[in-house]
């Protein structure tokens, strides 16, 4: 179901599993000065599975401002609409920076996963690329095999990010 709060849209979903998906537009300021924003699916999975969050980097988001380079700031921002929603995310969480042919004009289409350790209450202060790690293949397959399957073209929906054309 997409809610609005503080004219921001977000979608909550419960699936048969026990699963709860939050997605979001998440905006926040870049530390190297301007006004970013991504795409954020927050999982909340079963007992004894690691939630996940995943942040998308979108192309509508200035290219000059890349959501890699203040990862922490982004998950910050998410964790404030989160928090205002009742979620919290434990340290046990997997940040996840994903990319594809939604992310930039000139994308070779091929969609990549990385991850980031935070730790906090506050997403942490971190170096942002010492802190990074790409997922081959396989790795992303399984961090993703139990979640709920949606494509950033739906989602973006979802967001309240339609208006922006991304293929």
């Amino acid at each position: 179901m997409v809610m609005v709060d503080h004219d921001r849209p977000y979608c909550v979903e419960e699936f048969p599993d026990g699963t709860r998906r939050i997605t979001t537009a998440v905006y926040w300021r870049h530390q190297l000065g301007g006004e970013a924003h991504c795409l954020a699916r927050f999982y909340s999975l079963p007992e004894g599975k690691r939630p996940v969050v995943i942040l998308s980097e979108i192309r509508s988001n200035p290219y000059e401002y890349p959501l890699g380079l203040d990862f922490s700031a982004a998950a910050r921002a998410l964790l404030n609409i989160l928090r205002k929603l009742g979620e919290t995310v434990p340290d046990a969480a997997i940040w996840v920076l994903h990319h594809g042919r939604f992310s930039y004009y000139d994308s070779l289409g091929v969609e990549d996963y990385g991850v980031f350790d935070l730790r906090g209450e506050d997403g942490g202060n971190l170096d942002e690329l010492a802190n990074y790690r790409r997922l081959s293949s396989r790795e992303a397959q399984d961090l993703l095999a139990d979640i709920p399957k949606s494509s950033v073209e739906d989602d973006v929906v979802k967001a309240g990010l339609e208006r922006i054309v991304y293929w």
